[in-house]
């Protein structure tokens, strides 16, 4: 987990330092602090004119105007159109619920700001007395707090192996959220041995999504009359074939499974599978150029 942390990290710096400028500029402010401490002194003004305000202003308003949502299309399997549409209703109640529109949105503006942005999906408990669980749709009102697999390849990320997403406690906040974590001092000793995570005051608590695969045997199991069923071969009751059928084409595959586990970068503090087979955060890019270096 830290090897891939640091990897992460070194190879985000250069675009989160560059989205760390654009933000500058959003906000109103284009000097560099050296520059603008050199005129000060100097006696010289810093002037500051809005000259990206109202482009920025247009692209967002138009996606607050134009609200996004998810299309559904029966493909295969018997699926019509009143199958799309109970999903595309159901995923509207999803939207609906969790505020999803103004998630997308969020993602965009900050892509348009900073050339990144991101959602999640994730569950939540119907209410207190109930395991019952509903899926919602959240922002990031940082982006920079998600680190995703840097050798990614797909414009969403989904093609992702693993992905972070840190928050900073105060220790006091650490040591009451997590009271069966074995750190419960933090001395000079292990703040000084593992600095990225460990501080004076704060610690970095860190969920880490990544996908693990097992091997499973996939088979063609075919019936006495002729039908054809694909499984997998650990899917028959104790693995055995019923009376009459035959096994076709078989063949080993890759099955995922997708893991939470929170960390201080010392220790794991929690364990939780995640019901999918992508990790649930979507990325938002804004332009992407393939460069020899940087």
């Amino acid at each position: 987990i830290n090897d891939r942390f640091k990897y992460c990290k070194a190879r985000w710096e250069k675009i989160r330092t560059q989205g760390q400028t654009d933000m500058r500029y959003v906000a109103g402010d284009p000097w560099a602090a050296n520059d603008r401490l050199a005129r000060e002194l100097a006696g010289r003004p810093c002037l500051s004119f809005d000259e990206i305000g109202q482009y920025e202003n247009q692209a967002i308003n138009e996606l607050k105007a134009n609200k996004l949502a998810v299309k559904f299309s029966p493909t295969g399997n018997g699926a019509n159109d009143d199958t799309a549409d109970f999903y595309a209703a159901k995923w509207r109640e999803i939207e609906y619920r969790s505020n999803g529109s103004d998630a997308y949105v969020n993602a965009a503006k900050d892509a348009i700001e900073r050339s990144y942005g991101y959602i999640r999906l994730t569950t939540k408990r119907v209410s207190r007395k109930t395991f019952n669980q509903e899926l919602w749709i959240e922002e990031f009102p940082n982006p920079d707090v998600v680190f995703p697999d840097p050798d990614a390849q797909d414009r969403t990320s989904k093609d992702m192996k693993y992905c972070f997403v840190v928050e900073s406690r105060s220790h006091r906040e650490f040591t009451r959220e997590f009271p069966k974590a074995e750190i419960k001092n933090f001395d000079n000793t292990l703040i000084a041995a593992n600095p990225a995570w460990l501080g004076q005051d704060r610690v970095q608590v860190a969920e880490y999504w990544t996908v693990e695969t097992t091997q499973r045997e996939l088979i063609e199991l075919i019936g006495p009359n002729g039908d054809v069923l694909e499984m997998f071969l650990d899917e028959l009751p104790d693995e055995k074939l019923p009376k009459g059928a035959k096994i076709g084409k078989r063949e080993m595959v890759d099955e995922p499974k997708v893991m939470q586990y929170l960390t201080n970068g010392v220790e794991i503090l929690e364990r939780n599978e995640w019901a999918g087979e992508y990790i649930p955060i979507v990325a938002c890019y804004g332009k992407l150029l393939g460069v020899d270096q940087g």
